[in-house]
């Protein structure tokens, strides 16, 4: 008769029975939910996690030199924004030194022949507080055409950096007044430059050197002398050695 009386309540027994953890896990506040939250309160935080790439990717010469300068890697450099597409220009920068993205076979860990006068040449360039680099994507346009563009959008940097009353080192000058009986072209600025110095890293990459060099050079220069100055905020110095930025 009992198990008579089971096989005829089981249907409705399991049910219940089955939903009594869910309601009970609701009910004490340990949902799937809640454990989510628990979990992600337990775990450690990424920022104490995060270990230095530089460590797995540099040899122990340059990884030495750029603990001590607080150097840091090309893909650590930042997109600026807004950028015009019209110059076929992407701007990266960052707010410290950083090697350049084409000398990743001198620095990296299982090292190379010419190691040594790699480091000789950082460590002289430590002296200069803008490192900045024109390069150019390889797009099949002939070589000839990627190295014109390449130097035009350098020329055209340089060119903002005085304009902006940097020389092309990203230190401070004052205007230089025209000689009289000089009938050359006289480089001046158009505006005093508001840090003493630009510290940190700024590249320039032309997308598309066929179109790039239909630009006239003029135009270029102007957009560039903007994003001087829009990085002028962001990359200004006192023209004093910072631990925090210079290591």
């Amino acid at each position: 008769m009992i198990g008579r009386l089971l096989a005829v309540h089981r249907p409705v027994l399991r049910p219940i029975t089955r939903s009594l953890p869910r309601a009970s896990q609701r009910c004490g506040g340990t949902s799937t939910g809640s454990r989510t939250q628990q979990a992600r309160a337990r775990r450690p935080s990424e920022a104490a996690d995060a270990k230095d790439p530089r460590e797995s990717f540099l040899c122990p010469a340059f990884l030495a030199l750029a603990r001590k300068h607080n150097i840091g890697l090309a893909a650590e450099a930042k997109r600026h924004k807004p950028q015009s597409s019209k110059f076929r220009l992407d701007i990266k920068f960052s707010k410290r030194h950083t090697f350049h993205p084409w000398h990743t076979k001198f620095i990296e860990k299982q090292g190379h022949t010419l190691e040594a006068m790699q480091l000789a040449k950082y460590t002289q360039r430590l002296q200069v507080p803008l490192w900045w680099n024109a390069l150019v994507t390889v797009d099949g346009s002939k070589a000839v055409v990627r190295s014109k563009s390449t130097q035009r959008a350098a020329y055209a940097f340089k060119m903002a950096l005085i304009k902006n009353g940097y020389d092309r080192t990203g230190r401070k000058q004052a205007p230089q007044p025209k000689p009289d009986g000089f009938k050359g072209e006289w480089i001046s600025p158009d505006r005093t430059a508001g840090a003493a110095e630009l510290f940190g890293s700024v590249t320039l990459r032309v997308l598309e050197p066929r179109e790039f060099l239909k630009l006239e050079t003029s135009a270029v220069v102007a957009y560039l002398s903007t994003v001087v100055r829009q990085l002028e905020p962001l990359m200004g110095s006192d023209g004093q050695a910072d631990a925090r930025r210079r290591g």
